[in-house]
């Protein structure tokens, strides 16, 4: 860590303990869940499920980002945010552990978070790393994020997934946030911006691929799925074009990043959905 001292309130834990997993208590009854089929509920189950496995990955993501951040100078607080963003994930898995055994009717097995994969942005510098993961999990990942369980969250009617979505959409806004502050931060001037703008753009896009749908269409889940928090190809599009239209591209701009080649991909986009 740097020799800044990080605020303390900015660390205390979300969770105390692990139980008490959101800000306002899970539904103990949610009678929607039990007049599904049985089709239904394991189809709902299992993109729960994925949402654990998402949601560990970015616990290692959050620590090692922390841990970059402190390495270069950033500001103490925002340094704080990302251990503390480490810690809502710890939370989120449980919360989505719940949510998938209520709807499996058993427990599922506990396994350790997954790693996350943290690419090596070759050739730049080793002091811009952490910036660059800052700005692939938080700004984009982050944001894109937020924007999908949203739109997941405007879809859901079942209260125990609407409760959980609530929890995790607040969430992902403070962790979208990390990466921007730092961004705008004044241990990111001069020559540390310079060097990233070249990586802006093709961060943006590769992030878009991700969100995009690989295919066309919306046929594989119907409104019964999507009322209970299920997300879909048309949700992921949304979550695609809105973030990187309505939020990543001008924040950029907002931040001093000029970047003609970027804002004449995003006008080449197909409008957002409604």
């Amino acid at each position: 860590m740097n020799d800044r001292a990080i605020p303390e309130g900015l660390v205390t834990l979300r969770t105390e303990p692990l139980g008490r997993l959101t800000h306002r208590p899970l539904p103990d009854d949610d009678p929607t869940i039990d007049a599904l089929s049985d089709r239904a509920r394991q189809a709902v189950a299992h993109q729960w499920t994925r949402r654990i496995v998402t949601e560990g990955r970015a616990i290692d993501g959050f620590e090692r980002l922390a841990a970059g951040l402190a390495s270069i100078g950033a500001d103490p607080q925002v340094v704080a945010l990302a251990l503390r963003a480490s810690d809502d994930e710890r939370r989120h898995t449980e919360l989505c552990r719940k949510v998938a055994e209520r709807y499996l009717g058993r427990p599922l097995p506990q396994a350790p978070p997954p790693l996350l994969v943290v690419p090596e942005y070759e050739g730049a510098p080793p002091a811009l790393q952490p910036t660059l993961l800052a700005v692939a999990l938080c700004c984009l990942q982050e944001t894109s994020s937020s924007t999908f369980i949203e739109a997941c969250l405007k879809e859901a009617s079942a209260p125990l997934a609407r409760a959980a979505l609530r929890e995790l959409f607040t969430d992902e806004i403070d962790h979208a946030r990390i990466g921007w502050a730092h961004l705008g931060s004044t241990a990111l001037e001069g020559a540390a911006r310079a060097a990233l703008a070249p990586w802006l753009t093709p961060l943006a896009r590769a992030n878009f691929n991700r969100w995009w749908p690989a295919e066309s269409g919306d046929g594989e889940l119907d409104a019964e799925l999507l009322a209970h928090g299920c997300g879909s190809r048309r949700l992921g599009a949304r979550a695609a074009l809105a973030s990187t239209r309505d939020l990543i591209a001008p924040g950029l701009l907002h931040l001093g990043f000029v970047l003609p080649e970027l804002q004449a991909w995003v006008a080449s986009l197909p409008p957002t959905p409604a």
